[in-house]
């Protein structure tokens, strides 16, 4: 929230510049003005983290609701929860869902992948994958936006690499991350900086895509 000038001084008990105090009540109005507002439903701080970065035009919030749960393909997931925060909030909402598709275990967990972590954690799960010589993996993030009185859109970005049979990374990262390394890299994205993963990560390529069409249309 932009403070005056007067009350500034107030607060800090120091005078300002006129420089400092131009800067201070003109800059960010300008940068206020300019950015519009996403919300991003999502219980995941770390998401809309990612999100933003990749947003830099837009101001993303975070908003929790309760959204239905379809037993579907990550596309029709993704949709059917847009449309309806669309509708409850009346502005425009983006929702994504990730899913780990472990090749052989014929896809699974997939669009399921939450559920997985939430019931095994990144240990089971890694000891289950060590079973099998096949370790390629699948992840793919799919974005849906959606905005009062247009039909919502979905957004698809996916990484090719292979799961570990042990998670690398100790706290950083989230969900899969401590056990997907993408090809052409040693670390798994837990082991990567914030910078790093975004570069390359499945959630950068759908929301890039996602950027591109809000500059094209907005």
């Amino acid at each position: 929230e932009e403070i005056g000038g007067e009350k500034m001084q107030r607060i800090t008990g120091k005078k300002m510049n006129q420089k400092t105090k131009k800067q201070t009540m003109n800059q960010p109005k300008k940068e206020m003005k300019n950015k519009k507002e996403i919300v991003f439903v999502t219980t995941n701080p770390h998401k809309v983290k990612e999100a933003q970065n990749l947003l830099k035009d837009y101001t993303v919030t975070q908003i929790d609701l309760h959204l239905p749960e379809l037993q579907a393909p990550q596309e029709d997931i993704v949709l059917a929860k847009a449309s309806a925060a669309c509708l409850e909030l009346n502005k425009p909402v983006v929702v994504d869902d990730t899913g780990f598709y472990i090749n052989a275990l014929g896809g699974m967990p997939g669009q399921y992948g939450a559920h997985f972590i939430k019931a095994l954690g990144t240990e089971k799960i890694g000891r289950i994958a060590s079973v099998f010589d096949d370790k390629t993996v699948l992840f793919k993030t799919c974005v849906a936006y959606a905005e009062p009185g247009k039909k919502p859109l979905v957004f698809v970005g996916e990484v090719v690499g292979k799961i570990l049979d042990k998670p690398r990374g100790g706290n950083h990262g989230f969900g899969y991350d401590p056990l997907f390394v993408p090809d052409g890299h040693t670390k798994t994205y837990a082991e990567m900086t914030t910078e790093e993963k975004n570069k390359i990560s499945q959630r950068r390529q759908a929301f890039l895509k996602l950027a591109e069409y809000l500059e094209a249309h907005q």
